[in-house]
């Protein structure tokens, strides 16, 4: 195939598929790790250990920030979000944003329904709850849709000067968010870690396949601009 042939004559695609490679990789070693020990029982001790120690040291105050954290995670933020950056990329014709943002942020919610269903874990229920949930337990749903949302943002900023930001600042979302949904003790560690490796494996993934798309239809409008700005 001709993208096979354009792909093996670009050093740095290389390099950035065999780095993706390697972090679908290790992500989904971890994830279905995770998932063994989540199957047959083994790291439950441990989940509810981590939670109970960690409601040992709620306050007031902390519920309330909490709560309002875990919002900025959820279905509604996440998708309004979403939507926002597909109008103004599709406004702005920038067409390969707007499908990775589409399949990164989408596809990550759409994983996450079918894998909730494979594993129906069921919540943990350790204490009275400040908000109720109703889904299964595994894969965390927040954990993977603001992380899904935040690997996407630095994908798209990569190559920007705003790269350190989007990572600081992605990264400190995603963590407040999955550390707010065991706070809250609507999840265990474990579904929080398995959404994060989840998404981490599907977004660096499509945006890969995007950018090797991107740059194979550059080659072939202007073959003297292979790497032509590409800014995913």
């Amino acid at each position: 195939m001709k993208i096979l042939a354009f792909i093996k004559k670009n050093d740095p695609l290389l390099r950035r598929l065999s780095l993706t490679l390697f972090v679908f990789a290790v992500a989904t070693g971890l994830f279905f790790t995770i998932a063994k020990s989540v199957v047959n029982g083994s790291v439950l001790a441990y989940d509810e250990q981590f939670l109970l120690a960690l409601n040992e040291r709620a306050s007031p105050t902390l519920d309330a920030f909490f709560t309002f954290v875990t919002d900025l995670g959820g279905v509604l933020a996440v998708t309004i979000v979403t939507v926002g950056l597909l109008a103004y990329f599709l406004r702005k014709k920038l067409y390969y944003k707007t499908l990775l943002v589409a399949t990164g942020v989408g596809g990550a919610a759409l994983l996450n329904v079918i894998a909730k269903a494979s594993f129906a874990r069921e919540r943990p229920d350790l204490w009275g709850q400040l908000i109720s949930e109703s889904s299964f337990s595994f894969p965390s749903g927040h954990a993977m849709g603001s992380s899904a949302l935040a690997f996407t943002l630095i994908a798209l900023l990569w190559k920007t000067r705003c790269r350190i930001l989007a990572l600081v600042v992605g990264a400190v979302y995603i963590f407040m968010i999955g550390f707010s949904r065991l706070y809250l003790g609507v999840h265990y560690p474990t579904d929080v870690l398995a959404g994060w490796t989840l998404s981490l494996a599907w977004v660096a993934t499509v945006a890969t396949i995007i950018y090797t798309r991107r740059q194979y239809v550059a080659s072939k409008s202007t073959p003297t601009h292979m790497s032509a700005k590409a800014d995913i």
